[in-house]
């Protein structure tokens, strides 16, 4: 029996992912991540701008800002609690691998 080689590396064809797919991948994760970070900046700029004088400004100008600032920290604490909270969802509505993202463009109630 030949001692194994770290260096080879065997794949089947059914665990390899083309690299077409990663690259969708990569694409598809770098275009949501900075499109919901850039909806966080949006809305943290609203918050020191308008939010503070449209919602809390009877609160008086530095407690207004506190306040609308506090709204927009609050987003980065429960989108991942949130996840947290939401993953046990997924093995009560298991998804194939084909109908995530489909699902949502076409409606399926078979993948939520």
């Amino acid at each position: 029996m030949a001692p194994h080689d770290p260096t080879t590396h065997e794949t089947t064809g059914r665990s390899a992912t083309p690299r077409r797919e990663q690259r969708k991948v990569v694409a598809g994760t770098i275009i949501g991540t900075s499109t919901e970070w850039y909806d966080f900046f949006l809305y943290a700029s609203a918050a020191g701008l308008v939010f503070n004088h449209l919602f809390f400004e009877p609160m008086g100008p530095q407690a207004a800002t506190l306040a609308a600032f506090a709204t927009a920290g609050r987003s980065f604490l429960f989108r991942p609690l949130g996840a947290f909270l939401a993953r046990p969802l997924v093995s009560v509505f298991p998804c194939t691998r084909q109908d995530h993202g489909a699902g949502i463009v076409t409606r399926n109630t078979d993948c939520i």
